[in-house]
């Protein structure tokens, strides 16, 4: 059985995020099902992901953190993994609270 799972960086114009997640693959979708175009980060998602994540401003203090997770993980079938999104996190939020 797959663990679908990956440990996801969040990197924004102004901050990191990281989260460990299952079924990534959903956050270029929208609440339709469609997919969004050129594979772009769907805002409400993003913020489910990585909204309790702890913001850091630094790259490699991001991948200090996703690395700690994944040692703490049984299985992690995808690893680490980083995403771009080229807008600030409170953007990216009130996309989000938009429905954008």
């Amino acid at each position: 059985m797959s663990a679908d799972n990956g440990i996801y960086i969040l990197r924004t114009r102004d901050q990191y995020r990281v989260a460990e997640e299952r079924a990534i693959d959903r956050i270029f979708y929208d609440p339709e099902g469609l997919e969004l175009a050129g594979g772009t980060l769907n805002p409400a998602v993003a913020v489910e992901v990585w909204g309790n994540s702890r913001a850091v401003r630094d790259g490699d203090a991001a991948l200090e953190i996703a690395v700690r997770m994944l040692e703490r993980l049984p299985g992690c079938e995808y690893g680490i993994r980083v995403f771009d999104y080229p807008k600030e996190w409170g953007e990216i939020c009130r996309d989000a609270a938009e429905g954008k």
